[in-house]
C-alpha cells in the first residue's frame, strides 16, 4: 500500500504548514514527533516551503471549500498540489467532488 501511494516524486512532498500540523498531531497523541519526522524523511518525504502564491491560492480556495469544512491546512495541501501539478492525497471524503484546481485522490 505504501508503495502504491508513494510512487512518483510528487507523492512524497508535504507543505511546511502541513508538516507542522502533522508533527503537532503526533505529539498531541503521545507520539515522538522528532522520531516520526525522521522516519518520514528517511522514507523520502520532503518538506516544501509554503510560498506567497501558495498562501494566496489557499485563501482563494476558501469559498469553494468552506461548505465542506476544509481547514487552512487542507487548503495549503491543495495549493501545493496545484503548484506541483500533482494529486493531493487525503483520507477525508469531504474533499471529493470539490472544484479546487487540483486532482484529489482518496486514500481509502
Amino acid at each position: 500500500m505504501l508503495e502504491r501511494w508513494t510512487a512518483g516524486d510528487h507523492a512524497r512532498r508535504i507543505s511546511a504548514a502541513n508538516w507542522s500540523e502533522t508533527m503537532q498531531k503526533i505529539a498531541f497523541h503521545g507520539g515522538d514527533a522528532d522520531r516520526q519526522g525522521t522516519l518520514l524523511t528517511v522514507l523520502g518525504v520532503t518538506v516544501e516551503p509554503l510560498t506567497r502564491d501558495d498562501a494566496m491560492r489557499a485563501a482563494k480556495l476558501y469559498p469553494a471549500t468552506r461548505p465542506a469544512g476544509l481547514s487552512l491546512g487542507d487548503r495549503c495541501c491543495l495549493a501545493l498540489a496545484g503548484r506541483l501539478q500533482a494529486p493531493a492525497l487525503t483520507a477525508d471524503q469531504a474533499w471529493s467532488g470539490l472544484d479546487v484546481g487540483a486532482e484529489v485522490r482518496l486514500l481509502r
